[in-house]
């Protein structure tokens, strides 16, 4: 059936779970869907489907069928492909299957009793809007944006793949940026920047994050555990935003810079932290070991101006984790700041 003539049918929400070790909360997260889909009220018409992909997880035959039971569609990965790779699939897969909008949704994410009719009501039933963001903020509604990266923009949680809802009719010529840059840690963002730039703006309809889905607390008990696991785990992400902004602004140099100095007077005391990095953890997985995206990064930061490049690179070498340290970097924050 074409999309043109779709109109008489019921529109398709795909509701796309990635998941790893955690894939027996995207199967609760799966059942509680179905649940919610068979009881929401009959004058929304949405056709919900559920797909769950694993990356890298060994599954039984009764989890594999499990799966197909409670699903609609099922990606099995025998090895790892890495997270991001994986959750920007669901980009490829919303326009495999013709859906009419796309939620990737987090495993370790829960989902709202009321996600369905915060759905219908603030993103299907407004035509004009190409994305819904679950947040917290004092300005829900629908709102023009014209880039993530716009200081107006900082509160939207436009990075967090659970908060954001498509509408592929007027995203998905965008979806490729996604698939392109996932592994700047970023694949999410850049499909919503790419069709910024496109279309000079897009409209969003914020909505509380609470009625859309809630979102899990993940800490370690030991504080220092936490960091680590925060270090390696997010560092590609931290160094992946420069260069990010390097790519979709390659041919506007004076965006480019200026998002680029916003970014490293916002991030700079961070540097050395994220340069201490773990590479075991990529050990099996060549093209993820950081060193060389850091690198890119280093480049990257070359189009900032002379004084947040001189902030990168001089607190490459500070090291600003003890507490004196810390309060240093603060008072130097509010200082460029102001």
């Amino acid at each position: 059936m074409s999309r043109e003539s779709k109109h008489h049918a019921d529109e398709t929400l795909l509701v796309y779970l990635p998941c790893f070790l955690d894939y027996r909360l995207a199967i609760d997260q799966a059942r509680k869907i179905r649940e919610l889909d068979r009881n929401k009220p009959s004058e929304i018409k949405l056709d919900i489907k559920i797909m769950i992909s694993c990356n890298g997880v060994e599954l039984t035959s009764a989890n594999k069928a499990e799966l197909s039971q409670i699903t609609d569609h099922v990606c099995i990965f025998p090895f790892g492909i890495s997270g991001d790779i994986n959750i920007t699939q669901g980009f490829v897969h919303a326009i495999r299957v013709q859906a009419d909008y796309l939620w990737i949704l987090s495993s370790n994410d829960q989902v709202s009793d009321e996600f369905i009719q915060t759905i219908y009501e603030g993103l299907i039933q407004n035509r004009e809007v190409n994305i819904l963001v679950g947040c917290n903020s004092d300005k829900f509604g629908v709102h023009r944006i014209d880039s993530v990266f716009n200081p107006t923009s900082k509160d939207i949680p436009f990075g967090l793949i659970s908060s954001v809802v498509y509408r592929t009719k007027k995203m998905a010529e965008n979806f490729d940026s996604a698939v392109q840059l996932n592994w700047t840690g970023w694949g999410q963002l850049a499909a919503i920047e790419a069709a910024c730039i496109a279309y000079g703006e897009i409209n969003a309809s914020l909505v509380s994050e609470q009625k859309l889905y809630k979102r899990s607390i993940r800490t370690l008990e030991n504080s220092q555990d936490e960091k680590n696991r925060i270090k390696n785990g997010y560092a590609h992400s931290f160094f992946g935003m420069p260069i990010l902004i390097n790519i979709l602004y390659a041919s506007n140099p004076s965006k480019r810079k200026k998002y680029l100095n916003a970014w490293i007077f916002s991030n700079w005391y961070l540097v050395q932290y994220f340069l201490d990095t773990n590479f075991i953890l990529w050990k099996s997985h060549v093209a993820s070991n950081q060193v060389w995206l850091r690198k890119i990064a280093f480049a990257a930061i070359r189009e900032a101006s002379i004084l947040p490049r001189f902030l990168f690179h001089i607190f490459r070498f500070v090291n600003l984790n003890s507490l004196q340290d810390y309060r240093l970097a603060q008072k130097l924050r509010r200082r460029i700041k102001d």
